[in-house]
C-alpha cells in the first residue's frame, strides 16, 4: 500500500536528517540554515534562510560580505541533479533559483536587508550602486549596524 506523508513529517524528517550529528558526514552551514528553517516550520524562502545562514555561519558584523558568502555557499552545494536523492540539494537548488530570479528581476522586487532581516521594496535604477542605495534606502533606521 502506497502511503501518503504530509510535508510536515517529511520536512521533519529532514530537518532531523540534517541536523543530527550521528552521521559521519560533514554538513554544510547552508544544509545546516535549511535544517533550522525546516525546524521552526519556516517556509523555505530567502529571507528565513539568510537569517539561518548568518546565525549558523557565526557572521558578527552585517555587510555586503554576508550575501557574497551566502551567495558563495549556494553556488558550492552540490546540484540536485549530482545528488539525486539529496533531499538538501533538491531544496538548495530551488533557493538559488529563486534568489537568483530575485536578483535579475531586482525593480521593484523585494530584498533581505542585511541590517535587520527584514525583507524591503528597493527600487534601484543603477544596480551597480545597490550596497550605496541600500545605505540610504533603508539602514537609515539602523545606523551603524550596517558596515562595507
Amino acid at each position: 500500500m502506497l502511503q501518503v506523508q504530509t510535508p510536515e513529517a517529511v520536512s521533519s524528517r529532514l530537518a532531523q536528517r540534517l541536523r543530527t550529528t550521528r552521521h559521519l558526514i560533514m554538513h554544510s552551514n547552508i544544509e545546516r540554515a535549511l535544517a533550522d528553517v525546516l525546524a521552526a516550520n519556516k517556509e523555505v524562502e530567502i529571507a528565513n534562510v539568510l537569517a539561518a545562514y548568518i546565525r549558523v555561519a557565526g557572521f558578527k558584523h552585517q555587510s555586503m560580505d554576508v550575501l557574497t558568502a551566502f551567495e558563495r555557499a549556494m553556488d558550492k552545494h552540490p546540484d540536485s541533479k549530482d545528488k539525486v536523492d539529496s533531499a538538501s540539494a533538491k531544496l538548495v537548488a530551488e533557493l538559488r533559483q529563486d534568489y537568483w530570479q530575485s536578483m535579475i528581476d531586482f525593480g521593484g522586487k523585494q530584498h533581505c536587508c542585511p541590517c535587520c532581516f527584514d525583507l524591503v521594496e528597493q527600487f534601484v535604477e543603477d544596480p551597480d550602486k545597490f550596497e550605496e542605495n541600500l545605505r540610504k534606502i533603508h539602514c537609515q533606521a539602523h545606523p551603524g549596524q550596517f558596515t562595507v
